[in-house]
């Protein structure tokens, strides 16, 4: 029986063409999970349209969503060459440290941990100069959009959405 539908547009992985249907089997006595997916959630990357709509609404394309106001950060609320630097630093840690991260992958995963995250760090250190964080939402989303271009595999994606999500709630007025 159908309970929810959420539909709308998400994050997907780098290069993901085409659609994904996600079924949520609600066992017995589970049901609260209804009532968490039905929770209010802030989440930039997670459908604010939820409930039982017919699926000719979807099919017409009505995927309207409410809008969340973001908290307002100003410019003078960040410390620009602070944020330089500790991403800076962060970045080139992750160049340093590659090899050991790649180690540790091979061991519990797919072992491209350590470049993909080499390979994003790189293009943050590339970009970094061209930034200045006087409008912070958008210079997150240019470190997000860096890190989705050269960043494949899951954590490319999480790390875009988080990206996305400081970007999101540090915008200005």
């Amino acid at each position: 029986r159908q309970v929810r539908i959420l539909a709308g547009y998400f994050m997907t992985s780098l290069e993901m063409q085409g659609i994904s249907i996600t079924l949520l089997k609600i066992p017995t006595g589970s049901e609260y999970w209804i009532d968490l997916l039905d929770e209010h959630t802030d989440a930039p990357h997670w459908p604010k349209r939820i409930g039982s709509p017919n699926f000719d609404s979807i099919l017409a394309g009505d995927l309207s969503v409410t809008t969340v106001q973001p908290r307002s950060v100003t410019p003078s609320e960040c410390k620009k060459s602070l944020l330089h630097q500790i991403l800076e630093a962060i970045a080139n840690r992750l160049i340093d440290e590659e090899s050991k991260i790649t180690e540790y992958d091979k061991a519990v995963g797919d072992g491209d941990c350590g470049l993909t995250l080499k390979s994003g760090a790189q293009a943050l250190l590339s970009l970094l100069p061209k930034i200045s964080f006087d409008r912070p939402s958008d210079s997150f989303l240019l470190i997000s959009q860096a890190l989705s271009d050269t960043m494949g595999g899951s954590s490319g994606v999480l790390y875009c959405i988080l990206l996305d999500s400081i970007a999101f709630h540090v915008r200005e007025k």
